[in-house]
């Protein structure tokens, strides 16, 4: 998927709590969710 492995995925993620923090997360992986479904 996009030649993004596992520890790639781990460090975006780390990233994204980081910058978005941990109580707004879940609702923006729920929209990017969407997003990409769509």
């Amino acid at each position: 998927m996009f030649g993004i492995g596992l520890p790639e995925m781990i460090i975006i993620a780390a990233v994204a709590l980081i910058f978005i923090g941990p109580d707004k997360l879940p609702g923006v992986l729920r929209s990017i969710g969407k997003g990409l479904v769509e």
